[in-house]
């Protein structure tokens, strides 16, 4: 085998394990939420607060796997000084590269979401009627 199929080889084992981590990243960023919504809590957390936390997770989780894919992308230059080993390689997981950015800033955003209102949320979701009490509009009376 020569330097140059090596070279393909190698970059293809590289890419496609930070590819894979990059899935599994995002595989636990969507759990995240469901399970903090399935109740799966310690006894001293309220639901709301718990869910609220997967939100949190979701989000780190996200941002991680897209930090992932780009020094995936980042290792493999697309021109320039760079083998055209690296280049082919690079065109292979293109499609999937941004398919992890495109799902992880999804996920970014509604673990943020979750984060800063999923308590707001599970009271919605328990009972859709206090949707109107929560935006409820005062009216100002003048003295």
């Amino acid at each position: 085998m020569n330097g140059f199929h090596a070279e393909v080889i190698n970059g293809r084992k590289i890419t496609s394990l930070l590819v894979w981590l990059c899935y599994v990243l995002l595989f636990f960023a969507a759990i995240s939420p469901v399970i903090g919504y399935c109740d799966f809590r310690p006894k001293f957390e309220t639901r709301e607060v718990w869910f609220q936390r997967s939100g949190a997770l979701t989000t780190i989780l996200a941002l991680l796997s897209t930090t992932v894919k780009d020094f995936a992308s980042n290792i493999l230059p697309s021109s320039g000084f760079c083998s055209e080993a690296k280049v082919i390689v690079k065109g292979e997981f293109e499609l999937r590269f941004v398919v992890i950015f495109a799902v992880g800033f999804f996920l970014t955003v509604i673990g943020t979401v979750v984060w800063g209102y999923g308590d707001t949320i599970l009271n919605i979701i328990k009972s859709p009627e206090s949707l109107a009490a929560i935006f409820e509009f005062k009216t100002w009376s003048r003295p």
